[in-house]
């Protein structure tokens, strides 16, 4: 994720495949951008995930579970030098 805002904050391009990945990135980079977070890198993580957790899954055998109800997709990120997790969205009620 450093690298990836970093590249698209210098608009560099990143080697190999990095580049790809970056790409798949752009909307939580501008989502980012527009935050003006005191820490981007960890905004763009959770914006990330957020977006990610918030689009319908593609997967044929999850996405009935998912429109039924009975499987809920939650966004979370976990710092690695912490180890908190921090649950940003889909929690399901009990």
């Amino acid at each position: 994720m450093k690298a990836a805002y970093k590249a698209m904050h210098d608009r560099a391009t990143l080697p190999g495949n990095l580049q790809a990945i970056s790409r798949s990135l752009r909307t939580a980079y501008e989502a980012t951008v527009a935050q003006k977070a005191a820490d981007p890198v960890d905004a763009m993580i959770r914006v990330h995930a957020t977006q990610t957790a918030a689009a319908p899954p593609s997967n044929t055998s999850l996405s009935p579970l998912a429109r039924q109800g009975d499987l809920a997709v939650i966004s979370a990120s976990y710092s690695l030098d912490t180890g908190r997790v921090d649950v940003l969205n889909g929690a399901p009620t009990v």
